[in-house]
């Protein structure tokens, strides 16, 4: 958890309810395709050309979304410039953080290593997720170097 993170939160992280729309998510599951690890809605695609080679990165875009869509937070748009208030970020905070720890229960039940990233900031939540590959990874190891964005990684090896 990097320190804007901790200044929001606390060092406390408890679990909190998730939304309706994230425990469909976890009902839905993941699945190992191949090399690659998946939300389950995502089993039958195709790894495309570009990614042959960045496996951690289609991992990613695929198993990202904007947790404002599926968790009930006020997003105000001006100028179609999205801005979620603080209150509101800890809220999608807690949310992916809780997310993050169902999905890694998920993959610690098919002995599968996986590394999942929250990341809140003024203008979106995003959670994300991709097999835990030693020595390699989506995010920098400095997380306090995203200093405009709260973030989370959670890993389960």
């Amino acid at each position: 958890m990097n320190d804007v993170a901790v200044a929001a939160l606390g060092r406390d992280l408890c679990p909190v309810d998730l939304s309706p729309g994230l425990r469909a998510l976890v009902a839905e599951g993941i699945v190992v395709h191949g090399e690659h690890v998946l939300f389950a809605r995502y089993a039958d695609l195709v790894v495309p050309e570009r990614y042959r080679d960045d496996p951690i990165g289609w991992e990613c875009d695929v198993n990202s979304f904007h947790l404002e869509d599926v968790v009930p937070v006020h997003v105000e748009v001006t100028d179609c410039v999205p801005h979620v208030g603080e209150a509101e970020q800890v809220v999608l905070l807690r949310q992916g953080f809780t997310f993050a720890v169902e999905i890694a229960r998920l993959a610690d039940e098919v002995s599968l290593p996986v590394r999942c990233i929250v990341s809140v900031n003024d203008t979106n939540g995003t959670f994300r997720f991709h097999r835990h590959r030693p020595g390699a990874g989506w995010t920098s190891d400095d997380l306090d170097g995203y200093a405009d964005s709260k973030v989370i990684v959670v890993e389960q090896d």
